[in-house]
């Protein structure tokens, strides 16, 4: 009785009803890009810090 209620609840709110395997591959595509993300960001950080680095020698070399 209370799973109906809760469904046309969420009808009558105009909210959209997903099948719970649906949210779950949603939530891991979620979980997948942001792991992505993470990685990208990484990466753009060791960019920035190695174009700083060649940046200060003035050649691209050490900065010793």
């Amino acid at each position: 009785m209370l799973f109906r209620s809760g469904g046309r609840e969420a009808v009558r709110a105009d909210d959209e009803v997903v099948p719970a395997a649906e949210l779950r591959r949603l939530e891991e595509r979620v979980r997948d890009l942001e792991r992505l993300l993470g990685r990208e960001e990484m990466e753009n950080e060791i960019l920035k810090e190695a174009r700083a680095w060649a940046g200060a020698t003035g050649t691209g070399g050490s900065p010793r």
